[in-house]
This record gives structure tokens, sequence and C-alpha cells, in this order.
């Protein structure tokens, strides 16, 4: 990672710039670029990749897949992009400060998994769009389904989040739950 920081502190010196600001500069130039690639890749999925997908399901016979691929669910979906790309790109800018990119690292998860349940409660609502205009699953009652399984999406993603933040691994939390709610039921 120290590739990209050599070049761009020899070239701000040749510009004659001091060298207590090279250090900074070569950061933020290095910190823009990687918002300027997460907007990029957000804009050509939300510009070619979307429109392709809408377009090849549009022509379909089914109607499910026009729900699924809906503005609705492909925004929420291009919400994952900017994280991935600021993961794997912090490195570039932060490669000597370990704490802070292993801070930052954790905050993109955290970010991630936050976007991730958002998604799936979309395409759950979505799935519950297309099962009432469906005639055969209209009576069904399966709103309280797509709710549980929302709800217990948001409890594995709120135990991740949870493990995250403590540097745990998250079947040790899990563990640890089991051990407190059996407990917890000897006493009452």
């Amino acid at each position: 990672m120290e590739d990209l920081n050599t070049p761009m502190a020899q070239w701000l010196a040749e510009a004659g710039w001091n060298e207590s600001y090279i250090t900074l500069t070569s950061k933020a130039i290095i910190i823009l670029g990687i918002l300027l690639v997460a907007s990029v890749v957000t804009v050509v999925f939300r510009r070619l990749v979307v429109p392709a997908l809408q377009r090849i399901s549009a022509r379909t016979k089914a109607t499910w897949d026009d729900h699924l691929f809906s503005d609705k669910v492909m925004r929420r979906a291009a919400r994952l992009l900017p994280p991935v790309v600021w993961y794997m790109l912090l490195g570039a800018a932060f490669y000597d400060m370990p704490v802070l990119l292993g801070i930052l690292h954790k905050g993109c998860q955290i970010y991630l998994i936050v976007v991730f349940l958002q998604l799936v409660s979309t395409f759950l609502d979505t799935l519950n769009d297309i099962s009432s205009q469906h005639e055969t699953l209209r009576n069904r009652p399966l709103k309280g389904v797509y709710q549980m399984i929302n709800l217990l999406t948001i409890c594995v993603g709120v135990i991740l989040i949870v493990s995250i933040l403590i540097g745990q691994n998250a079947t040790t939390i899990l563990a640890g739950l089991g051990a407190s709610a059996a407990i917890i039921m000897l006493i009452f």
C-alpha cells in the first residue's frame, strides 16, 4: 500500500510543498480518490446495471421479477457497494496507522450489515407485495411470516454488529446468550 503514497509524496515534494504537509495532503488525496471510486462504482451500477436488469426482467412473462428488480430494491442494493469499496481501498491511505485502519474497517463492516438488513427488509416487503397480488397466496397469512423472518434477520444483524464491536466471534456471543437464557429459565 505504500506504493501509492511514495510517488505522490515525491511529486508533492518536487512541487515545493512543505514536508510537514506532504503526508497529510497525500492521505487526503488518496481518501478523495477512494470516495470518487466508490461514487463512480455506485453511479455505474445505478445507471448501467440496474436499467439492464430491469429491461431483461420486463421482457419476461413473469411479473415477480419486475417487483424484485424495481427501483426500490435496486436502490437498496446499490447502497451495498460503497462500504465494500471503502473496505477494500482504505488500506491504501492508512497503511501506516493500523489502529485507525482497524476502526475504519469495523465501521465499514457495521455499515455494510445495516445496509444489508435494509435490503432484506425491502426484499421481504417486495415478496409480500408479490404474494398479495398472486391469487392463490392472497388469502394466506404470509405477512406475519415475512415479519418474523425480518425480525430474525435483524436479531442476527445485531449479534453480528455486537461481535464486531467487541472483537469476538458471533458464535461466542450466541453461546453466552444461550447459557444466560438457561440460567434465567432455571431461576424462574
